[in-house]
């Protein structure tokens, strides 16, 4: 399915839809805002199995205080309230609430109706309120300000694989401005943990997060600033390698500009208290990319469910969504080795998943096979290899990352999927931080070269693509297609333009970014200098690529 683009104009999100780059992007996405903070609490997945009647109302609802807060909590009909502030369970045993709750330090309220005698119970209802010391609390931003509290587990393990319990909340802008004390638009109980191979060891860390409903550890889907639901999401920094700040947010941008779904991103500042204190300036973490993370779902990788049961074709055909990346390969198919994505290497490992895994390897080899052949058809099948690949999505999959000069593009973090019943598609694209002329790694800062010949994606001879580039006409699609975006879509004008509008959305951020990570400053001390140095060399690699499209392809 093709997503429009992510890119929007400033930030004032409640009651607004996401507006579109310069109208270059076209499109839009209707989305509701999110709830006011005094809402009816969300309802856990077991909400059908308990009264509605029952639920409780947190009068203020989520958000941040300085000094102390009182919170009211309501319920209609004859029930007793239990509540938690140590971030345990409720249940008939908790305290039973009598008068308004006062707050002296970051808290997560938990409470539950129960019926007299033992009767029906509702939901679980949680609320987020995190105290903010009075060094920090004149903190505003044009961005939202994303606030975490790990609580008792304290400072996260770098290399730690497992997520562990948090709490997240989300100040959004109101008038164009988001202040740190007030009240929130999304506040959640999550798991996280630190993400990445190589940027574990960088000062400014990575984050996966996972939203958990307000009842227990199950994956629980909210809106995030404006993107549509889901549990899944990545707080992205960028420093080390791109400090334009922005390269990831303009690939994907690109890639959803031109019809290919890829992870859409918003812009905040971020705070992390892993001291189990107030929220003060010293937690402040500077700036980041929120991204959707790559995972199944129609409005982000729009494949198919794959049941353990489905053991024969035409269900165990799909969906799946893979990937070629670092870490322990789950299988071998086509000579390239390859990890799941979905389902997870978990869930493929379990026996009676077995069939699928043999469809997917085998499918893989067959077009492995055919794209190898000298007439491009399985020697067996006769198949040709298209009828195995959405060539046009491998074509533009291709060129978004020769395009930005991605490093590790079509060897690491290079995902596939194929839909029950379809065909291979290349993408979504990922990872674009090594890429663009970053003078950070010096394999990308040469727009005048395809690719250098060491430890550097070589988009026409990396794996699978070698074969595809022998045929002629895989290489007269791929040449028009990259002439007429070259003209269109990716024209250094319609770049510039995404580039400047993505710039002054990250605004005085950036600086505030540099000042607290000064180990990773920008070029010339200048955040202005980095994103022309951005806009330069796209400029030259599209006149360079075009001359070689003409002359030499």
């Amino acid at each position: 399915m093709a997503l429009v683009s992510t890119v929007i104009s400033p930030w004032t999100w409640r009651a607004r839809q996401a507006v579109l780059v310069l109208g270059l992007l076209a499109g839009s996405s209707s989305l509701e805002s999110s709830p006011p903070a005094s809402a009816l609490t969300r309802f856990g997945e077991a909400g059908s199995a308990q009264s509605a009647s029952l639920t409780i109302r947190f009068s203020p609802g989520a958000g941040t205080f300085v000094g102390s807060e009182t919170v009211r909590l309501t319920v209609e009909g004859d029930a007793a309230i239990h509540y938690t502030v140590d971030g345990s369970l409720p249940t008939a045993e908790s305290p039973i609430y009598k008068r308004p709750v006062t707050l002296e330090r970051s808290t997560r309220l938990r409470a539950v109706a129960i019926g007299p005698g033992a009767g029906p119970q509702g939901p679980v209802a949680t609320e987020i309120y995190l105290r903010i010391d009075p060094d920090t609390q004149s903190f505003s931003s044009h961005l939202p300000i994303i606030l975490i509290h790990t609580f008792e587990s304290g400072t996260l393990d770098t290399y730690g694989t497992a997520h562990v319990p948090a709490a997240l909340m989300v100040l959004e802008p109101t008038s164009g401005t988001s202040r740190i004390v007030g009240r929130a638009t999304v506040d959640a109980r999550v798991g996280m943990r630190v993400r990445g191979e190589s940027s574990r060891r960088f000062p400014k860390k990575q984050y996966a997060i996972e939203l958990r409903s307000d009842a227990d550890d199950r994956d629980s889907g909210q809106m995030m600033l404006g993107l549509p639901s889901h549990s899944e999401w990545v707080m992205s920094d960028p420093v080390v390698y791109d400090r334009s700040l922005i390269r990831n947010a303009l690939a994907f941008a690109l890639s959803n500009g031109i019809g290919r779904y890829a992870p859409r991103t918003r812009f905040a500042e971020a705070y992390l208290v892993d001291d189990g204190g107030d929220v003060r300036a010293s937690h402040f973490l500077g700036f980041f990319t929120l991204i959707e993370k790559i995972e199944r779902d129609g409005q982000r990788v729009n494949v198919s469910r794959l049941p353990a049961s489905a053991t024969s074709a035409p269900a165990a055909t799909g969906g799946f969504i893979l990937r070629i990346d670092k870490g322990a390969p789950d299988f071998d198919g086509g000579g390239r080795w390859l990890q799941f994505a979905y389902p997870d290497a978990e869930e493929m490992a379990l026996p009676e998943r077995k069939p699928q895994l043999d469809f997917i390897r085998g499918f893989i080899d067959s077009f492995a096979q055919a794209a190898g052949a000298p007439d491009f058809r399985h020697p067996a099948t006769r198949q040709h290899y298209s009828e195995f690949i959405d060539v046009d999505a491998w074509i533009d999959h291709n060129i978004i990352n020769a395009l930005a000069k991605n490093v590790d593009a079509l060897r690491i973090s290079a995902y596939f999927h194929k839909d029950r019943g379809g065909r291979l598609a290349a993408g979504p694209v990922w990872d674009f931080d090594r890429s663009m002329g970053t003078p950070y790694d010096q394999r990308a800062t040469d727009a005048e070269e395809w690719n250098m010949q060491w430890a550097a994606a070589d988009y026409f001879n990396e794996g699978w693509w070698r074969l595809l580039f022998r045929d002629p006409e895989f290489r007269s699609r791929y040449r028009a297609r990259f002439k007429a975006l070259l003209d269109g879509q990716f024209s250094p004008d319609s770049l510039d333009r995404i580039v400047d509008t993505l710039a002054s959305q990250v605004g005085d951020a950036a600086d505030r970014n540099f000042r607290r990570w000064p180990e990773s400053p920008p070029l010339d001390n200048s955040p202005a200098a980095e994103i022309a140095l951005l806009k330069d060399f796209l400029r030259r690699r599209v006149a360079w690529i075009k001359t070689q499209l003409d002359t030499n392809f």
